[in-house]
């Protein structure tokens, strides 16, 4: 109503798909029946039109239970994203992320990159992750770094963060993150629990 303040809208998470390519141990999806499918190209556009509306727009976040990488449109919805001036960040598990992909993520301007990782050997990954390859993500990490590095420092954007989601089978591989985001040029790391 008149004279009533609303808060600021500071972030708005946005699921363009609920299709995923991993098969991991704690996610919600081993337990439902839901049809999967992509957000229209349509859809996030009328989106992205009324974000472009706001004074200041909100975080826009690709990301929730699918693989954002898996939609058809990926790279055109990020860079609709950025074109409302927004910054963008993504939470993929980094399987996808090819050197070509690398390449045009940096191109468009993307803010933040957050990678689940939730082990830091291939067998600590490769138990929780399913269908995951620990080694192949480090790479694809790797390559997005040094093409980081080649603009000159370490923290030009996208920044990484690693998610790690803590259970019981993982638990010992926590003294060690540090030293896995320092060799995948993460900034952050984020540890949360099993919900």
């Amino acid at each position: 109503s008149e004279g009533m303040k609303m808060d600021a809208l500071n972030k708005l998470y946005i699921e363009i798909t609920n299709r995923c390519n991993l098969s991991c141990q704690m996610c919600v999806q081993r337990a439902w029946d839901e049809s999967l499918g992509d957000m229209s190209l349509e859809t996030f556009s009328d989106l992205m039109t009324q974000v472009a509306d706001f004074t200041e727009p909100p975080i826009i976040h690709l990301g929730g239970f699918g693989e954002p990488m898996t939609h058809p449109d990926f790279l055109e919805i990020v860079r609709r994203a950025k074109a409302t001036g927004a910054k963008v960040e993504i939470t993929t598990n980094g399987t996808l992320l090819t050197k070509d992909l690398a390449v045009a993520l940096l191109a468009l301007g993307l803010d933040r990159l957050v990678v689940s990782m939730d082990g830091v050997t291939p067998a600590s990954y490769g138990d929780i992750r399913v269908n995951g390859n620990f080694n192949q993500v480090v790479e694809n990490l790797r390559h997005l770094f040094r093409l980081k590095l080649r603009k000159a420092t370490r923290h030009a954007d996208p920044q990484v963060a690693i998610a790690f989601v803590a259970m019981k089978s993982n638990i010992a591989d926590l003294p060690e993150l540090p030293s896995l985001a320092t060799h995948i040029g993460a900034t952050s790391i984020q540890v949360s629990n099993v919900i």
